[in-house]
């Protein structure tokens, strides 16, 4: 029975499982991101086709999808109001996605859905940049490239053909994919649309008080990855400058607004090579504005930021961090020498305190009274901490007067309690001081040679102003607990508490080791895919043509293209399968090209037979001989006749013998 136009172009159960299945990838990692109800949706919205294909439900009428449409809209506004970021978009588009397959009837609807399919695996990243977001990425192309061809086959095939057809399409495609990625203008990739608003911030804010730094150090996520140009310094002197806090109202310290300069990539002075460190750092999304240089900090570059600096060294982003972002910058090794005195009013400014705290100020004027010089006293509170202090990330609560009730009373805290109490030690002697906070140290990965910075790295420690020398970095905690800048949080502390330090535990060496690969992959596709800009770009032109003239990139396009065009081919050529056939249509082939060139030459169209009889008409005796070959090939063929076959074998070995013995003339005859 013939099938009408509309029935072939109709969706069958095959193509309907296919089409299903390559929606459900495309949009799961956009539902887990928005909100439940739209579950239920894709839910229901999956039952009613499937009960319209057994013809159990009907396809939903104009004022029903009216309905379901404004319904949708309705709650992506209550849903999302008041919020800017991507997430109404994506729930728009899934929304639609989900709609749009309860009214799919024809292949043209259905090439309609993959299309939208296509544009939800790039929403995909909109929401994670990783490896592994790149891995399930071209995975739903994947599927999508199979469920397109499976929609359109006309005839049942296994579904490995059906994958085998599916990734040798993405196969095909790679090449030209990675062309494309690497010669295509940067104008902004996709991954710079703001990130979604509901991911909250992370590290630590623009105040401290003690115990912030404490329930930070839980948390085992990435702060930052860096890589140094040349040999890098041992982790104990990885101290990473964030914020600097030089307001204190008597419990909490906070950073002071100052007007920040944009900053430029090549230093203002000289200095030889082994003078600085150069380093690149890869910053995850942490929301703020600050980002993380080492002291002091001479310039620094970047092509998806816009940097600024202000007086104290610190380095800034022009907008919030929301996306993963690169930069570079160069520090001096050792402290620079100061080349001005510091101003009475930021004199008066990072002396400045609060009243409380009496026994605090009134050791400190012991101090003073023994007429020591500022680095004397700075010693003598670095001594003071090594007096039965302890390193705990579970301090006792504080009174009022907190600075007296530490070094006094209960002389146990962490890291932000010693910095805070320095500073106030070292105010109340009228030397300048303000706290850094930070991070200190880092996990070395020597698979490329970078250092992996977690929140629990997270450090606070003290700068002083000396005369004649400037700013110095002194680290209060250093002097109680070392092992805490030798070899990290966890090992200096307790055994009863290293269980809340925030890192990753790992059952065995092996899986550790695969880690450490795993996350080494991730920095590369950081830093050479997602960080691949315009500056990138033009670096590598000038390294492949010597410079960026247009005309040299588009003959290399040319170039590069023809050659993947010619290896395909050439594949294609050397691939592909020669049907192999049996010794009777080998014999048959070679006595129909010799009877061709006697002017008889078989058509396309034409059987064996009608073939020996349009002969016939012309040479008898040779038409009469291919008549009986014919029947003998027949049987051979379709009955699988065993003694017709040696009959056949005879009567094509006898003909051809004639024919090369030039008795073309008696066949005929």
């Amino acid at each position: 029975m013939r099938l009408t136009a509309l029935e072939k172009d109709m969706i069958h159960r095959g193509n309907l499982l296919w089409l299903l299945g390559a929606q459900a990838i495309c949009i799961f990692p956009l539902l887990i991101k928005l909100p439940f109800w739209i579950w239920l949706v894709w839910i229901s919205a999956l039952i009613w086709r499937v009960q319209i294909h057994r013809g159990r439900w009907y396809f939903p009428s104009v004022w029903v999808k009216l309905f379901l449409g404004i319904g949708c809209a309705v709650g992506i506004f209550v849903t999302f109001s008041g919020i800017r970021g991507v997430e109404p978009m994506v729930g728009f588009l899934v929304c639609s996605f989900i709609l749009k397959v309860i009214e799919m009837r024809t292949k043209k609807d259905a090439l309609i859905v993959l299309f939208i399919g296509f544009i939800a695996v790039a929403a995909q990243f909109l929401f994670a940049q990783d490896v592994l977001a790149g891995i399930y990425g071209i995975f739903s192309l994947f599927i999508l490239l199979t469920a397109w061809q499976a929609a359109f086959y006309s005839r049942p095939i296994s579904i490995r053909q059906y994958f085998k057809i599916g990734g040798t399409l993405v196969i095909q495609a790679l090449p030209f994919m990675v062309v494309l990625f690497i010669v295509m203008p940067r104008l902004g990739p996709l991954w710079a649309v703001p990130l979604p608003q509901g991911k909250g911030k992370t590290g630590f804010s623009d105040t401290l008080e003690m115990g912030d730094l404490g329930e930070l150090v839980q948390s085992p996520e990435v702060a930052f990855r860096v890589a140094f140009n040349d040999v890098p310094p041992p982790a104990q002197q990885l101290y990473w400058r964030g914020l600097v806090l030089d307001e204190f109202d008597g419990v909490r310290w906070q950073t002071a607004a100052l007007l920040a300069r944009p900053i430029g990539g090549a230093p203002n002075t000289s200095f030889a090579p082994g003078e600085v460190l150069r380093y690149s750092v890869i910053v995850e999304p942490h929301h703020y504005r600050w980002l993380f240089t080492l002291a002091p900090l001479i310039s620094a570059d970047s092509s998806q930021l816009r940097l600024e600096q202000d007086e104290r060294g610190l380095l800034f982003a022009r907008r919030p961090v929301v996306n993963k972002a690169e930069y570079s910058a160069i520090s001096a090794r050792q402290p620079v020498a100061a080349d001005q005195a510091l101003s009475e009013r930021n004199r008066r400014w990072l002396t400045h305190l609060p009243e409380g705290n009496p026994r605090t100020r009134a050791l400190v004027e012991e101090w003073q009274a023994q007429s020591l010089t500022d680095q004397q006293l700075v010693d003598r509170a670095l001594a003071l901490f090594t007096n039965n202090f302890v390193y705990t990330m579970r301090p006792p609560r504080l009174g009022p007067d907190a600075v007296d009730d530490f070094l006094f009373n209960t002389k146990r805290g962490f890291c932000e309690h010693f910095a805070s109490s320095f500073v106030f030690l070292m105010r109340s002697a009228g030397i300048p001081a303000r706290i850094i906070v930070g991070y200190q140290g880092g996990e070395y990965n020597n698979l490329e040679s970078y250092f992996l910075i977690r929140q629990s790295d997270a450090h606070a420690w003290a700068e002083v102003w000396l005369e004649g020398i400037g700013w110095r970095a002194v680290d209060p905690t250093a002097a109680v607990a070392p092992n805490r800048i030798e070899l990290g949080v966890a090992d200096a502390l307790d055994v009863e508490e290293r269980d809340l330090v925030g890192r990753v535990r790992w059952s065995s060496t092996i899986a550790y080791a695969l880690y450490r690969h795993w996350d080494a992959l991730g920095y590369s596709w950081n830093r050479w895919v997602l960080n691949y800009d315009r500056q990138s770009q033009q670096n590598l032109f000038s390294d492949l043509f010597g410079n960026n003239s247009p005309w040299r990139i588009g003959l290399g396009f040319v170039v590069v293209s023809i050659g993947i065009f010619s290896l395909y081919a050439a594949f294609q050529f050397f691939s592909r399968v020669r049907p192999a056939h049996r010794v009777e249509d080998r014999m048959m082939f070679r006595l129909l090209r010799k009877i061709a060139k006697m002017g008889f030459e078989r058509y396309p169209q034409e059987t064996l037979g009608q073939f020996a009889m349009r002969v016939s008409q012309t040479a008898p005796g040779l038409g009469q001989q291919l008549k009986m070959i014919a029947n003998l090939y027949n049987a051979v063929i379709y009955a699988e006749d065993k003694e017709a076959s040696e009959k056949l074998m005879g009567a094509l070995n006898s003909a051809e013998r004639q024919l090369s013995r030039g008795f073309a003339k008696s066949l005929k005859g």
